[in-house]
């Protein structure tokens, strides 16, 4: 599988050669996962407002408040039939935004409704996109972007406008479909360019591309991964971290998506921060190495020693010591006592699970040779998630892959 130089995308035709076409396009549109194509040559991408195909010329007309006006643009349309009947307005001009050439876009989204049509078809025409492959300056990485900055709607052919601070603004986040024309088309003063120089472009199926962090989402095999050494039983899933890690390396391990794994793939991908991307991928390279003692079944050990079993004495020893101490006051506790008691529990078991941890992160160390910068990250990582802080949780929204 050739990654296209510095460009983060693969061909979709060769990804997994072995699953047919069709089937990897129906993955992308059950995964919600852009398909895009490559820009031909001499061509332009154009985003226009998706109302432009609306917008009538009655409408720019009906939109001039004196009547005169209404008359000059009336008959400068329609020449000897200006006295022809106009419609009532439809689309509000006010209410558009301009066509914008969009520059240096490789790439291309198609709609869903084309991805359903490449499915039983090598090739279609499309003429509208959803969006475009563009380097974004503020993550300073490429991106995928449905909207660009965009100025007002600002059309009429019999008036010179000086510029106001509406034509120089530029909008974001404006309800955008993306287009082709040809470079030698020209910008004329027409009031729906460029709808009537749009091109029908052929798309093949062979010939699409996905960016390189939907890889995963789209060959990941469950009945395979069951029968990996990386696979996680339910009673590991309290953990969604440790599962969706599991999960990562099956896929660059064993389904050799990648020699190697980076943090960066695991914060995109599974939701992870980017201290326990790194650490995550640390963990799946290490995996990967034969010589190395540290291996994912070691993993799983040390979930069951402390998370399952030792974990539980744990609380049933704190519980116990409670009891004990309760037995010893012969009153009954007020509301306000109870509540004491409840947080004085809490915090006594907060320091049970910082123990716990202390001895997980301690044994990575000691036994196994994880860095310590590591290890303090694997175990957090591995815990269950009802025992990890809401802080933690936050910072890493784990997503898994179904």
């Amino acid at each position: 599988m050739a990654r296209l130089a510095n460009k983060c995308v693969y061909k979709l035709g060769d990804i997994d050669k072995k699953l047919p076409i069709s089937v990897k396009l129906q993955r992308c549109i059950a995964l919600d996962i852009p398909v895009l194509i490559k820009v031909p040559d001499g061509f332009n991408v154009w985003a226009i407002d998706v109302q432009l195909h609306k917008l009538t010329i009655d409408d720019i007309i009906q939109s001039e408040k004196h009547p005169a006006d209404r008359g000059r643009l009336a008959r400068y349309f329609y020449g000897d039939d200006a006295s022809t009947s106009i419609q009532p307005v439809i689309t509000k001009p006010n209410s558009l935004y301009a066509s914008t050439t969009v520059a240096d876009v490789e790439y291309i989204q198609l709609p869903t409704v084309d991805i359903e049509k490449l499915k039983t078809s090598e090739s279609i025409g499309i003429s509208e996109f959803k969006g475009v492959f563009l380097f974004d300056k503020e993550l300073n990485q490429l991106t995928l972007q449905s909207s660009v900055p965009v100025k007002t709607y600002n059309f009429n052919p019999l008036k010179k406008y000086k510029k106001t601070i509406f034509d120089i603004n530029e909008y974001t986040g404006i309800n955008l479909t993306f287009v082709l024309c040809d470079k030698k088309t020209p910008a004329i003063n027409e009031f729906n360019f460029p709808l009537n120089d749009v091109v029908n472009h052929p798309a093949f199926a062979k010939e699409c591309y996905l960016e390189e962090k939907n890889i995963p989402k789209l060959i990941f095999n469950e009945s395979e991964y069951k029968q990996s050494i990386y696979h996680l039983e339910p009673e590991y899933h309290i953990s969604l971290a440790f599962l969706a890690m599991s999960k990562a390396a099956f896929n660059f391990n064993v389904k050799g998506t990648s020699k190697s794994i980076d943090g960066d793939y695991l914060c995109k991908v599974h939701g992870f921060s980017l201290s326990w991307g790194k650490c995550g991928a640390y963990l799946v390279n290490t995996f990967n190495r034969t010589e190395n003692k540290f291996s994912f079944a070691t993993l799983k050990e040390l979930f069951q020693t402390h998370w399952i079993t030792e974990y539980s004495k744990d609380v049933l020893a704190l519980d116990k010591t409670l009891k004990d101490k309760d037995s010893a006051g012969n009153s009954k506790l007020s509301k306000t006592a109870k509540k004491v008691k409840s947080d004085k529990y809490k915090a006594s078991l907060a320091k049970v699970i910082k123990a716990r941890a202390s001895k997980v992160t301690d044994e990575l160390v000691g036994v196994y040779g994880v860095p310590s910068g590591y290890a303090c990250y694997v175990e957090l990582i591995i815990r269950p998630d009802k025992l990890k802080n809401e802080k933690t949780l936050k910072a890493n929204k784990i997503k898994g892959l179904s």
